[in-house]
């Protein structure tokens, strides 16, 4: 199959590499040249805390010129670069091409076929490890309890896709769950992505959120508001999300995550897609959500900081 791999971030890097150890044709595509660089040079280095270590020789490049029409493309960028990767993808986009968004967060499926124009080939997927680069083309793959990656058709109706990559994904030795209905696959990670801000704001790694007898109290609200607008929407989230489940924080080890690591390298984070999508959502269907609006204003103020820092 050939696969077109639309941002070479974490996610990205670590599936389309496992991809092409697994005999697929994949292709890194990715803006920042000292990564395409590195990449070409020497693969991406994958270290796995159970210990297992590859070196896997991958393609990349900074853009789809030269990969020809794709089977499949996999969108990893965050959620303010949707927009941006499907366009510069439409090249390698044929009437039989699908269109498998590995993201955090609300309004990226959708973002996706405004573009394409076409629903029935677009899947929702979410990815659940942590995972973060160390050096430049090298990167640690915390394994909790395995590899998870969960998809779910836009419209509802199983494809030929999801059934062939649900195969691929457990011969490269991860876990799957399809699902029929996308907005509870997104929703339910939500669930599990609204509390990343607090580990970002208060310096904390993952297992630290159990130390403080404050902390689970934010992430309660936080999960609250946004079960409350999930409920709203008319999402089923008690199969997903069983109650009592207050954070995937629970009982995790001492890593940083994705927002956490984004703001202590002044990047911009995907915040906007997380709790900015509950504040919303949530105005949509008259709900309050101050404790997300408050912890969105609070990123965004550390993103203009960053911003502004890399000016001077």
């Amino acid at each position: 199959m050939k696969i077109v791999v639309m941002g070479s971030g974490n996610i990205g890097s670590l599936l389309g590499a496992l991809l092409t150890e697994a005999g697929q044709d994949v292709t890194l595509v990715d803006i920042r040249e000292d990564l395409v660089a590195a990449l070409k040079k020497d693969g991406l280095k994958i270290n796995v805390t159970n210990g297992v270590k590859k070196q896997i020789k991958v393609k990349a490049a900074t853009s789809v010129s030269s990969t020809g029409k794709a089977d499949l493309v996999m969108i990893t960028t965050k959620g303010f670069a949707t927009r941006a990767a499907m366009e510069s993808a439409m090249p390698v986009v044929s009437k039989d091409t699908y269109i498998l968004s590995v993201q955090n967060g609300a309004g990226n499926i959708e973002t996706i076929a405004g573009i394409t124009g076409d629903e029935s080939h677009v899947i929702c997927g979410t990815f659940h490890n942590n995972v973060y680069f160390t050096s430049i083309n090298e990167l640690t793959w915390v394994w909790a309890s395995g590899g998870l990656i969960k998809m779910a058709p836009m419209n509802g109706q199983m494809n030929p896709m999801i059934t062939e990559m649900s195969e691929i994904f457990q011969k490269i030795g991860l876990k799957v769950l399809t699902l029929n209905q996308a907005q509870e696959l997104i929703w339910n990670k939500m669930m599990y992505s609204v509390d990343m801000p607090v580990a970002a704001l208060l310096n904390m790694t993952n297992d630290e959120f159990g130390y403080y007898s404050t902390v689970p109290q934010i992430v309660s609200m936080l999960v609250d508001e946004c079960l409350k607008v999930a409920k709203a929407k008319g999402v089923n989230m008690g199969e997903y999300f069983p109650p009592g489940n207050k954070s995937r924080f629970t009982d995790s080890a001492p890593i940083k995550c994705s927002m956490y690591q984004d703001i202590i390298n002044n990047r911009r984070t995907e915040v906007d897609s997380t709790n900015g999508a509950v504040v919303r959502e949530g105005q949509k269907y008259n709900i309050p959500t101050p404790a997300n609006q408050m912890m969105f204003l609070f990123v965004k103020a550390l993103e203009e900081k960053a911003a502004k820092n890399k000016g001077k």
